[in-house]
């Protein structure tokens, strides 16, 4: 979030706000998938911006990371797979597979 800051793209009060709010639910609810949907939106914030401003750059960065989605998906899904395990999302596909 500091570089979106830093490049006059989003407000300090709207970066101070995210990181507070990020940290008080981190506190009280101290998992891994919620640290994961929290950083969602300061992950995918560049290329919303690039679409925006530099087109050019938002296809080479769409590109790049659809080849990296290619040469490593195994790694991706896993992260995916563990997300939805620890978010509760598949505890209820486990439990109806087991005889």
């Amino acid at each position: 979030m500091a570089y979106l800051v830093g490049a006059g793209l989003v407000p300090e009060g709207v970066a101070w706000s995210w990181a507070v709010g990020s940290l008080v639910l981190l506190l009280r609810y101290p998992k891994k998938s919620l640290s994961m949907l929290l950083q969602v939106p300061v992950t995918f914030a560049p290329f919303y911006y690039a679409q925006k401003l530099a087109p050019e750059a938002f296809w080479e960065a769409a590109i790049w990371a659809f080849l990296m989605l290619l040469l490593d998906g195994r790694c991706f899904l896993g992260v995916v797979v563990g997300f939805m395990v620890d978010a509760g999302l598949l505890a209820s596909a486990r439990r109806e597979s087991r005889p």
